[in-house]
């Protein structure tokens, strides 16, 4: 099992520019690593802080900790490994801009089509800002593909049109870096991510839905995801939520 940081445990050299959250208070420490060397990424989660419910913040840090988790499930280099956790803590920072936030921000129990396109629109925008700090392309092509393996519901292309020249949100074809056939490793990656993303949509309460009961969210997950290497990394997911679990209460009995 992997080690986690207490946020509120440790001093201020050791949290300088890492902000504490109060749902979220723990990180893995290659997690932390890279944001204290990043200034950029720093930027980005205080934009998070300041435009973002405490729901999207805590689903971005905990899938930054997850892609760790995966990262060394999946043996991936450093390098890799880096571009991983990048990803993730950037993949919903589409969701600071004030008409995707204000959707996500609602208290609706059920988002209407307009809604729902609104909010699928957060891919671009989090391209976008992306691209604008200048993270890599592998970087890009993560975040770009972190929905487009939801079985039934992949956006911003579906899974007809994911090795294809059609149109990209309306953006020009695929001319771009970012756009190429991406790496047998960050092909893992994104992969591994889409299973991520949908572990912490089913697990997680939002602001616009509850989460998913143990056996309910399960039997979506490998229903979606069934080969056995997806079955091993659900395993850890659902191993790292207990954890999780188990840290929130200790944390609350201190409180």
């Amino acid at each position: 099992m992997k080690e986690i940081l207490d946020m509120t445990s440790l001093t201020n050299n050791e949290t300088e520019n890492i902000t504490e959250h109060s749902l979220h208070k723990e990180i893995y420490p290659e997690v932390a690593e890279i944001i204290k060397e990043s200034p950029q990424l720093q930027e980005a989660i205080e934009l998070y802080k300041e435009k973002c419910d405490e729901y999207t913040i805590e689903h971005v840090f905990g899938d930054a900790n997850k892609s760790a988790l995966l990262a060394d499930y999946l043996d991936l280099d450093e390098e890799h490994k880096k571009f991983f956790i990048q990803a993730a803590l950037l993949h919903d920072i589409g969701k600071t801009d004030d008409e995707i936030g204000a959707v996500v921000k609602s208290k609706n129990d059920h988002l209407s089509p307009k809604e729902i396109a609104i909010i699928h629109d957060h891919v671009r925008q989090s391209i976008e800002y992306a691209k604008e700090i200048g993270m890599s392309d592998e970087v890009l092509q993560i975040i770009g593909a972190h929905h487009e393996e939801n079985n039934g519901n992949s956006y911003p292309r579906n899974k007809e049109n994911r090795n294809s020249d059609n149109d990209f949100v309306g953006e020009e074809k695929r001319t771009a870096d970012r756009r190429k056939e991406p790496s047998e490793q960050i092909k893992k990656i994104i992969h591994a991510f889409a299973i991520i993303d949908q572990f912490d949509a089913l697990f997680y309460k939002r602001s616009y839905k509850d989460e998913k009961s143990l056996e309910e969210g399960c039997n979506i997950l490998r229903g979606n995801f069934t080969n056995t290497e997806d079955r091993k990394m659900i395993d850890l997911l659902l191993e790292e939520r207990q954890k999780e679990l188990y840290f929130q209460g200790k944390m609350e009995e201190k409180e």
